[in-house]
């Protein structure tokens, strides 16, 4: 996303700003080696359209984790409807890209929809999030 925000009201009334990809690249680039082993769990607590989640699927899918493996491991929570479909609609473009099988689209697709998910983190109660 070349953008910082998607409307002035919408940095006043959430604080909606997003990082630059170069940023994001940087960050996740200067992480250490351990960082991207088998079995390491990713969570954006606000997770806006999936600027960062995107580039640690990217990230995992690179270092030779499995698609659906590395989908497993990423989460994300954003208070806006509209960012989670889109932050979806992205990492799905990615597990495609990245040559996911089309009898593998569903189980993806599953493991997206309940990994992202809109909600406000501060307030989130995570008794009740699977239970309902």
């Amino acid at each position: 996303m070349t953008r910082l925000y998607k409307t002035k009201k919408r940095v006043k009334n959430l604080g909606e700003v997003y990082t630059h990809q170069y940023l994001i690249i940087e960050i996740l680039n200067d992480m250490p080696p351990d960082a991207w082993l088998p079995g390491k769990t990713y969570f954006e607590p606000a997770c806006g359209t999936g600027n960062f989640i995107v580039e640690i699927l990217n990230k995992k899918i690179k270092h030779g984790h499995g698609i659906l493996n590395s989908l497993s491991s990423i989460y994300g929570i954003d208070i806006m409807k509209d960012n989670i479909d889109e932050c979806r609609k992205r990492m799905f473009t990615i597990c495609i890209n990245n040559g996911l099988k089309k009898n593998d689209w569903p189980k993806a697709i599953n493991i997206i929809k309940r990994n992202i998910i809109v909600g406000n983190t501060l307030d989130l109660d995570i008794d009740k999030l699977w239970n309902d």
